[in-house]
């Protein structure tokens, strides 16, 4: 289930967070993401919308995505947890709020550049990350390219809805009074 941050879950999504980043960036000291934490927990996840992912069966958050308007700002998935699907369907709940979606990611992180390419995202631009030197890629995809590539998917059931969930209420029909 994907649902909006809460004030309980911000210790769970900063330990994912960190593991996460330290797990994927080796090219980067894990002091660097250390020294991050505090800002995670003061500018990043206030500034944006975050929303997680928690497992129902075990009602734990294992994943969430941020968003800076169209910005994917952050999408970790717990180490233990990656290769199930969380990404992909936390990717798929972002691309159905807006048209088009944008991101960065080191180019060293191969992992995540080939969830991207194989998520129908394209490489608009290759700079240079200030903070740490590295070379990053800038992706952008378009709702209509995701779903395209999600519909020619035949191996996994995609399901998009928007934030928030219209609740849709059955039309009255006229009742069949006559008896059998």
């Amino acid at each position: 289930m994907i649902r909006p941050l809460e004030p309980e879950d911000t210790d769970t999504v900063l330990e994912i967070w960190l593991r996460s980043s330290v797990a994927a960036h080796d090219f980067v000291p894990r002091s660097y993401w250390e020294g991050k934490l505090d800002e995670m927990r003061t500018r990043y996840l206030p500034d944006s919308r975050t929303f997680v992912y928690q497992d129902e069966s075990a009602e734990s958050v294992c994943g969430f995505v941020s968003l800076v308007e169209n910005y994917v700002a952050a999408l970790f998935v717990h180490p233990d947890r990656q290769g199930q699907g969380i990404g992909r369907r936390l990717l798929q709940w972002a691309a159905a709020q807006y048209p088009t979606l944008e991101l960065s990611v080191y180019a060293e992180n191969k992992r995540a550049v080939r969830f991207y390419l194989r998520e129908g995202f394209e490489i608009r631009q290759e700079q240079t990350d200030a903070n740490t030197g590295r070379k990053e890629l800038l992706f952008t995809a378009s709702k209509q390219a995701i779903l395209n590539h999600l519909m020619s998917n035949p191996r996994v059931t995609y399901r998009f809805t928007a934030m928030p969930v219209l609740q849709l209420r059955p039309q009255k029909t006229r009742r069949d009074t006559s008896k059998r």
